[in-house]
């Protein structure tokens, strides 16, 4: 049903995936910017109001329809997903949270494509959605890491650098785990070299600058690999 009375018409016009399919989740981001399979809706306005309920609900079958159905609305329809772009924004963060690793993984992957299809839209979400990522990168499960890694390439391309920049190191300059660390030392690094290290505005470069001097010293191997990449480049 529709919120309990929406019409047999409405709930026709809205194209529900089958209940117990999970959509593929790929290890990489797509290399075109539309996903092939997710279809647009003929009553996105519907469709974002269920995708809500889905979240809220205790199933986690619904829970994955209803990231399936924020995907689609965020390639097609970004203009409806930005009327709620914040409750959308908290209930993917919780998503990413979920215990059951396919509900986390799919949240993961829902949030590369809201990066992606919303853009600089999603700024003022990136301090809550990037430092859940993070957290997500110390964990043991390979598939999630790799998910995580490839999200946070989406919001380094397309998100505001200087807004970019402050929620990974908000998010993992000070975290206890080695593996958040260094997974923000990458993804900073990708970020000056998207940028060109030798054009970064003051106000970036005085963020960084001493975050790379922390990292020089980190007990972590692989982050100062990461350091060193950056200050290569």
């Amino acid at each position: 049903m529709i919120g309990g009375d929406g019409s047999a018409e409405e709930r026709d016009n809205i194209s529900f995936p089958p209940l117990k399919s999970t959509p593929h989740i790929a290890g990489k981001r797509r290399d075109g910017p539309e996903q092939p399979g997710l279809q647009s809706f003929s009553r996105p306005e519907l469709a974002l109001t269920q995708s809500l309920q889905f979240l809220a609900s205790d199933d986690w079958e619904r829970k994955v329809d209803g990231l399936s159905f924020i995907r689609r609305l965020s390639q097609h329809h970004p203009v409806i997903l930005i009327s709620r772009l914040h409750d959308v924004s908290l209930a993917l963060v919780q998503e990413v949270k979920n215990l059951r690793s396919a509900v986390s993984r799919m949240a993961v992957v829902c949030l590369g494509d809201v990066f992606t299809f919303l853009k600089r839209r999603m700024d003022p979400e990136l301090g809550n959605t990037v430092k859940v990522l993070l957290e997500k990168a110390g964990e043991s499960n390979t598939f999630i890491r790799q998910s995580v890694d490839s999200t946070l390439d989406c919001m380094v391309q397309s998100c505001t650098p200087a807004r970019a920049v402050n929620a990974l190191l908000n998010g993992g300059l000070s975290h206890l785990n080695s593996r958040v660390r260094a997974c923000m030392a990458h993804h900073l690094a990708d970020l000056v070299e998207r940028m060109g290290a030798h054009n970064l505005p003051r106000d970036i470069t005085n963020r960084i600058l001493p975050a790379a001097t922390r990292l020089a010293q980190d007990a972590s191997q692989e982050t100062r690999y990461k350091l060193a990449l950056f200050l290569d480049g």
